[in-house]
C-alpha cells in the first residue's frame, strides 16, 4: 500500500517508515502540516497516518485539506498522544506510541476491506 506518515517528530517518522517499509508498504512521509497536504496530492495514498499536533497546520485541517481533494479514497488515521482525542474527519484513531502490532492490525483490516469492496 501507498502510505503517508505526517509528523513533527522524527523519530516517530523514522520508526514508522522503518515498520511500513519492512512490511512492504511504499512510505513518504512529511514533517509538518502543509508539507503533508502536499506530499498527499503529489503521491495519492491509500492511507495517511496524521498527528495532530502539527505545525504550520493542525492535523485535523490537514486531514480536511487532504479529504476535499481525495475524498474516501484515503483512509485518514489520527495520530494523538492523547488518549481522548475523537477528531472529526478521521477514519481511525492511533494513540501514541501504539506498537507495531495494533498498526499493523489497522492496516490489516484495510487490505481486507479493499479486496471486499474491489
Amino acid at each position: 500500500m501507498k502510505i503517508l506518515l505526517v509528523d513533527d517528530d522524527a523519530d516517530v517518522r523514522e520508526v514508522l517508515a522503518e515498520l511500513l517499509t519492512m512490511e512492504g508498504h511504499s512510505v513518504t512521509s512529511a514533517a509538518d502540516g502543509p508539507e503533508g497536504v502536499l506530499r498527499a496530492l503529489q503521491t495519492e495514498p491509500e492511507v495517511a497516518f496524521i498527528d495532530l499536533t502539527l505545525p504550520g497546520i493542525d492535523g485535523v485541517e490537514v486531514a480536511r485539506r487532504i479529504r476535499s481533494v481525495m475524498g474516501s479514497s484515503v483512509l485518514l488515521v489520527a495520530l494523538s498522544g492523547l488518549a481522548d482525542a475523537s477528531p472529526r474527519g478521521f477514519d481511525a484513531r492511533l494513540t501514541k506510541p501504539s506498537g507495531a502490532s495494533e498498526i499493523l492490525a489497522l492496516l490489516g483490516r484495510v487490505t481486507s476491506q479493499q479486496h471486499r469492496v474491489g
